[in-house]
């Protein structure tokens, strides 16, 4: 069983990720922090989970294996550092950075860290869109100059 806290709870899909992880047998929350008190009681009691006062105590915790980072964007650079630096697996929501500075300078904390690691863009490991790349970069499509490609 792998203990996950829940960083941040303001992403539109934070519901579903809670609802996710409520069905698995694997992963338990044990802590949940939220800058907005009232966000991090109300996700908190729907996982059955504690409120931490600080993200630094779920870095310190030796008992939580992972993270999911579901904060505002422009909150993820110093949680994501910090989940880094404390080598703690993470999933954070779409997208990474607010630009290419901040979400590059947490490229490099995430790849020195060694820690598995993944953003919100599910549908990349769609088999259609696994097709789609390896087309791509086997060059069947030939020289692409634009694309456009719709889910529904």
């Amino acid at each position: 069983m792998t203990n996950l806290a829940l960083v941040g709870c303001a992403h539109i899909h934070t519901p579903g990720f809670i609802k996710r992880i409520k069905a698995r047998t694997d992963v338990k929350v044990v802590a949940v922090w939220d800058h907005d008190a009232a966000r991090a009681k109300k996700n908190a009691d729907e996982l059955g989970a504690p409120v931490v006062a600080d993200v630094a105590e779920i870095c310190s915790s030796k008992d939580i294996g992972a993270v999911v980072i579901c904060s505002e964007t422009n909150r993820h650079e110093p949680l994501v550092l910090a989940a880094a630096a404390a080598k703690k697996h993470m999933f954070v929501e779409k997208p990474l950075g607010m630009g290419t500075a901040d979400s590059k300078k947490m490229l490099k904390a995430i790849e020195k860290s060694k820690v598995k690691f993944q953003t919100g863009y599910f549908m990349r490991g769609s088999p259609v869109h696994q097709f789609l790349r390896e087309a791509v970069q086997k060059g069947w499509f030939g020289k692409i100059t634009r694309a456009r490609h719709s889910n529904c």
